[in-house]
């Protein structure tokens, strides 16, 4: 404070620009699958890192989650694996 009030001449405080996020030129793409009743972030996220993206899961699901409530939900979604592509396991045998 001293510094400041010694100086001559007295600039006004500006904040500094942060940058757009990674997510930012995928949001358009998001909404639009979303709205089509996609609300799977695993599913988007797997289809943007072939387009180019090179954040995290958890940055999606925090874009997705005010939307998820907006837009009205399908009662069932089948989600269907290309040929040869696991489903992610959750640890749990059926015999």
């Amino acid at each position: 404070m001293r510094k400041w009030l010694q100086q001559e001449t007295h600039h006004p405080y500006q904040r500094s620009v942060t940058p757009p996020g990674k997510l930012e030129p995928f949001k358009t793409f998001f909404l639009q699958r979303m709205e089509k009743g996609c609300r799977n972030a695993v599913v988007l996220f797997e289809e943007i890192q072939q387009q180019g993206y090179t954040g995290c899961v958890t940055t999606l699901r925090n874009f997705m989650s005010p939307y998820r409530e907006t837009l009205p939900a399908k009662a069932t979604e089948r989600f269907e694996t290309p040929p040869g592509v696991k489903h992610k396991s959750t640890g749990v045998t059926l015999k």
